[in-house]
């Protein structure tokens, strides 16, 4: 992963898509216009959950490893195994819950595990299924509105997982 860093250098720099709020393109009550900037000038609002700008190519090189594509010498399968055997806090609804170091979501028969991340200007999804061995990824330059990441990720995830046979 050659293009994921905690910090914008200068070189993530000048590959930065522009980031916007979606209260700059609807006006309410919160104002998310100088937080976006701080993307830009300092170390943004959101650092501290663990903000790190990326490519989609990086983003996929993580994916891969979570499904079992990667060496043995930075995570094994066993590895693996062992935090998928881990036992997700659900809510009442069982729809929706946390793993060890990722979010699990549920839709009837289909189940999607992976993180949300976003920082002010930006949105990300990532979702895949270990068994169907595929991964959804949305890098979004906008935060809030209709084209939320999260929506994005889970509506393609369920396409291609009614697509794809189990095993791999």
């Amino acid at each position: 992963m050659t293009s994921t860093d905690f910090e914008l250098t200068p070189r993530l720099r000048a590959r930065l898509a522009a980031g916007v709020d979606y209260d700059v393109l609807y006006k309410d009550t919160l104002n998310y216009g100088d937080a976006a900037l701080d993307n830009q000038n300092g170390l943004g609002i959101s650092l501290a959950s663990g903000g790190a700008y990326s490519t989609v190519g990086d983003v996929a090189k993580l994916v891969s490893l979570q499904l079992g594509f990667g060496p043995d010498s930075v995570v094994t399968r066993q590895t693996l195994s062992l935090r998928d055997n881990v036992p997700v806090a659900g809510n009442t609804a069982l729809n929706y819950g946390y793993g060890l170091g990722v979010q699990v979501w549920r839709w009837a028969d289909t189940v999607a595990v992976g993180h949300s991340g976003n920082l002010a200007g930006y949105t990300s999804m990532v979702m895949y299924d270990r068994q169907r061995g595929f991964g959804v990824i949305v890098l979004r330059s906008a935060a809030g509105g209709e084209g939320d990441a999260g929506r994005l990720g889970g509506r393609a995830f369920r396409k291609l997982w009614s697509m794809l046979p189990p095993g791999r």
